[in-house]
Parts: C-alpha cells; structure tokens; sequence
C-alpha cells in the first residue's frame, strides 16, 4: 500500500460547528429541488437511515475510460493534460471519473503530478467559515509558505472586519472555482479541488437518488424479475448518469441492485470518496526497479472516527530528488509506455464509492419494459469540448 503522509487534521474536523452543519442541510436540501425529488419512489436517504448500518463499497480506476473510448488512448492522454487558464476548461473539463489532476513539468519532464478527488462542495463552506484554513492549504498545495490571498478570494480581503461567509464564499468561488482563473485551481501553481460538474457531491447525491429507484425487468413473459442493468435504466434517469463512465454505470447498477432487494440506502458521509489503491507495482525506475509506493504521498484523510482506515482525498506522485530522474523517466510495464502525461497516473489510482444499506425489506417495485438498441457511448459531448479547445472535428 502507498505511504501516506504525516498524520493531519481532517478535512471535516477543520469545519467549525456551524460549518459543518450547514454543509449538511445543503446536501439535504438538494434531495428537495425538482430534478432529484422527481425520483420519488426512491430508497435513497439523508442523512442516513436509521437501518442502514450495513457497509459496502464499489472501486473504479480515476482515468476516465469514456474520454478514452470516444478519441482513442493517444489523443486523449494528450488532451487530459492541455492547460488553460480558465478553470474547468482545457483537459479538466474531460477529468470527468470523480478525480481532477494538474501536472508540473521541469526542463527534464514531468515532477509531479497530483490528484484530488475533493469536491467544490465542502471547499465552498471551508472557504466562507475559515479562511485562515483555506489560506494555509493553499499554500501547502502550491509550496507558498505566503499565498497571494488575491488569488483566492480576489478582491475581498476574507478578514476583514464585517465580512460576510456568503461574500467570502461568493469571491472564493468567483476566483477558485469554474469560471476562474486562479493559477492555485487552473494548474499552474496548484490545483485544490474537483471543478468539472458531474465531479461534485450534488451530481452524486442526483445520481444516487435516481438509481435508487425499486425497479425490475424480466426477459421473459414467464420468466424471474431481476434488477435492471445501467443501460436499460438509462431513459429513466433523466441525464444523471453519464454511460460510458467506469463509475457512473458501476454505481447505477450496484444501488439499482440494491434497491431491488429493499434496502435503504445512503452515501456513508464524511468521505463517501476516497483513494483506496494504487498500482504503484506497475511503475518501473529506468534500471527496471519497481517504483517504492512511498513515492506516492496520499494526504487529506477523513474519518478521523476510524483512524486505521482512512480516506485520502489527494495524491501525488514524486521522485526524490536525491534519484536524480524525474516521473518522466518511469515506465508502465502493463502498456510499455513511459510516463508522458498525468492520465498515465490516474490510470493507476482506484477510488471507492462507500456506502450505507439496511436489512432487505418487501417493497413495491416498478416493473418497466426495456430496450436492447440503447447506445451506451455517447461522444458528442466529447468531441465538442475537443473541437473548442484543440481544434478536434466534432463530426
């Protein structure tokens, strides 16, 4: 397993009460707006159900497979990494697998590169209630012991007197977040957390909410009810799975799955994503020695109620200086490939989805015809992104 870092405060025990309670009631209040409470018949709950003790996980690798399926593995290695300045745009507009990644390149290759599966959600609470918080991470993040303030919060001086956390949040998500330009979340100097859309904790609590829906097919006029694939639920999720995925898919089928037997189901907060893995084994040194897994530096644990086995939100990847070789001098001994780009890394990371169920219940579900002609590799929105900021033909 990869080394993880000093022990550090966790991320939800740096929310004052308050904080940490309104981070809360926003999660809650998003079962409420129209495009998740259509789902009504779900069994998906928040916080968790009072029996829903019983814990399971689901892992997918962060490369995103889709990006991969739809331009071919050349291409989108290249365009995973392209940088721009505006937040959200060039490859991060593509990280798309619930992990977002910048790289840092020297005169010799690749120095680092770093993954973060934190999401816009929590830094935006963080960002209002602690700015003194923010302001030290950030500079963790970007090896600045003095980060330049005004470009986290812009023009808003976050401690002055009478300043609001709805102001420090708006200038903090105006500066840090999509739309901004901050070179401490565009890559440049640093990257803090998820910015794509389908990456937040919203988009997930939608996703899980719709799939819990109790459905079931059978394929036969006499044959048994099962539980219905990603595919064949597809028309009834409303564009809150994205096909083609490794995860979205994956989570579908395992809550569909699970709402088929009459469970209650709920993300296991704090943390309902973490690293769970590395294939650091994969990796070899230019004199075809395994890389050390410590050179791969997890940080950012949550549960600090279960300290043997915490979830890290970050990771990167670094040679020790003392080595004398850079990241760019690793191969992949599964593709031959030497280290080019940070979708490689990614290719190595497994994050995990955690999850809370009940005991299985007798409950009324839905029995819905399906549809075999589904296609279930959409790449329009792909190319277009690629045409905008690479010039790919989107035909």
């Amino acid at each position: 397993m990869p080394s993880s870092s000093p022990p550090q405060r966790d991320p939800v025990s740096e929310l004052p009460a308050q904080a940490a309670d309104e981070f809360q009631t926003r999660l809650a209040a998003r079962l409420h707006q129209p495009d998740v409470a259509e789902f009504d018949t779900s069994l998906f709950t928040w916080p968790s159900h009072p029996a829903a003790t019983e814990y399971t996980s689901l892992d997918w690798i962060a490369f995103p497979e889709r990006v991969n399926a739809c331009l071919g593995r050349r291409l989108a290695l290249h365009l995973l990494d392209t940088p721009h300045d505006v937040i959200g745009e060039g490859g991060r507009s593509l990280q798309e697998e619930y992990a977002e990644w910048r790289v840092a390149r020297g005169p010799g290759g690749i120095t680092d590169v770093e993954i973060t599966i934190e999401t816009a959600d929590y830094w935006r609470i963080l960002a209002a209630h602690s700015p003194e918080r923010v302001v030290e991470l950030v500079g963790e993040f970007s090896s600045k012991e003095e980060p330049d303030v005004s470009l986290i919060y812009g023009a808003l001086d976050p401690f002055a007197p009478g300043v609001t956390v709805s102001s420090r949040e708006a200038a903090f998500a105006d500066t840090m977040l999509a739309g901004g330009r901050s070179s401490y979340n565009n890559g440049a100097q640093g990257i803090v957390c998820m910015v794509h859309p389908d990456n937040s904790m919203t988009a997930l609590l939608r996703l899980a909410v719709a799939a819990c829906t109790p459905f079931e097919v059978t394929d036969s006029d006499d044959g048994p009810f099962r539980s219905a694939t990603c595919l064949e639920l597809a028309p009834r999720l409303k564009s809150a799975a994205q096909l083609g995925r490794a995860s979205d898919p994956l989570i579908v089928e395992r809550l569909a799955r699970l709402a088929f037997e009459g469970r209650r189901v709920s993300l296991d907060f704090p943390a309902p994503l973490s690293i769970t893995g590395i294939e650091s084994s994969r990796l070899r040194t230019p004199s075809g020695k395994p890389v050390p897994p410590n050179w791969f530096r997890l940080s950012r644990p949550m549960r600090p109620d279960r300290p043997q086995a915490p979830r890290h939100q970050r990771v990167s990847l670094q040679v020790p200086q003392e080595e004398r070789f850079c990241v760019s001098d690793l191969t992949d001994v599964a593709t031959g490939e030497a280290v080019a780009s940070g979708g490689q890394v990614a290719d190595l990371v497994q994050i995990s989805l955690h999850l809370l169920g009940s005991a299985t219940s007798d409950v009324h579900r839905v029995s819905i015809d399906v549809s075999n002609d589904l296609d279930d590799l959409d790449c329009e929105d792909i190319r277009r992104k690629t045409a905008k900021h690479e010039g790919v033909d989107p035909s």
